[in-house]
């Protein structure tokens, strides 16, 4: 067209904008990190055990309060006029 001041055809095509770089730099650590995760060995099994052993040690110290219905939710009404 004769309104436009370059010619598209003389457009560089293989220049990036910043969006591109981030996203090309994202997949990269995302990568990066899955390949971390699937190259080091860890041994979940001992990060279980260690979770379990230390749960099984907690007790509640107060039991919660017994409902006078089990099918009942308690509610907690408010005075709307009270400020």
């Amino acid at each position: 067209m004769f309104f436009r001041k370059k010619d598209p055809d003389e457009r560089h095509a293989h220049e990036m904008h910043f969006s591109d770089w981030a996203v090309i730099l994202i997949a990269a650590i995302l990568t990066l990190g899955a390949v971390y995760l699937l190259v080091t060995p860890e041994d979940y099994g001992a990060y279980f055990a260690k979770a379990g052993k230390a749960l099984s040690n907690v007790t509640p110290a107060t039991p919660p309060p017994q409902q006078a219905h089990p099918r009942e939710t308690p509610m907690m009404l408010f005075d709307a006029r009270k400020k």
